[in-house]
């Protein structure tokens, strides 16, 4: 199956190359964040059957970078199982807990994401199994 070509007329997503466990997507959204590539146009995922649940932890310092946050967890909508947002006024930041149901690789490439926005740091704790 290395090197077969898809296209997904009915997704979010224009084409998909697949090589090696690894799925380029290209998507349609002209503002889609990029993982590990230099196309914003294009997210790679590292697929493979070993999902685990994982908790992901944001802390905003920024509230102008909501915006870039809400497109970066859109766009890995399908990995996540919920999420709930906490203001905290009186320290100046906001806090977001994010549970996904996801491959390590993904959860990381989201951390990654949220890593490079200015004003927001994160971290992940994945379950054992």
């Amino acid at each position: 199956m290395a090197g077969a070509f898809f296209f997904f007329p009915e997704t979010a997503f224009s084409s998909c190359y697949f090589h090696s466990r690894v799925y380029i997507i290209r998507s349609r959204v002209s503002d889609a964040p990029s993982a590990y590539t230099r196309n914003p146009h294009e997210r790679i995922f590292i697929m493979n059957d070993s999902k685990r649940i994982s908790l992901l932890g944001v802390i905003v310092e920024d509230n102008a970078a909501s915006d870039q946050i809400n497109r970066i967890l859109h766009a890995y909508s399908e990995f996540i199982v919920g999420r709930m947002g906490i203001p905290y006024h009186s320290r100046g930041v906001s806090i977001i807990s994010v549970v996904l149901d996801a491959a390590q690789e993904t959860a990381a490439a989201l951390a990654d994401e949220l890593g490079k926005i200015a004003g927001v740091s994160c971290n992940i704790v994945s379950a054992k199994n």
